[in-house]
């Protein structure tokens, strides 16, 4: 993402299509630079929708198909986001960063 970059109303969807109850989380506004709150998820994958409003426009990772995806299992994990393609307004997954197990 650019240095300068807002990204506001943030939403990650970790559950790509399977059952989204407890997935779908709100995480508020981004600054350039900054993390969001953590959210606890009841389910997480490699890979996550990701969607937010930046200089007014919605940009998104688009839909995840997560079939056959790996579950992360009860790990704090941090997806870290960029612009990948301004003019179709597409955000790009550019690393995951595992921050720790979690305790039951």
């Amino acid at each position: 993402m650019e240095k300068n970059e807002l990204m506001a109303d943030v939403v990650i969807n970790t559950a790509g299509l399977k059952d989204t109850v407890g997935n779908i989380k709100k995480l508020g506004t981004v600054k350039p630079g900054q993390t969001s709150e953590y959210r606890r998820v009841t389910i997480a994958f490699p890979k996550a929708e990701i969607t937010a409003e930046i200089s007014g426009k919605t940009f998104s990772t688009g839909p995840v198909n997560s079939t056959h995806l790996q579950y992360f299992g009860r790990m704090r994990i941090t997806y870290e986001v960029e612009i990948s393609d301004i003019e179709n307004r597409v955000l790009e997954i550019k690393n995951i960063i595992p921050d720790e197990a979690l305790k039951p």
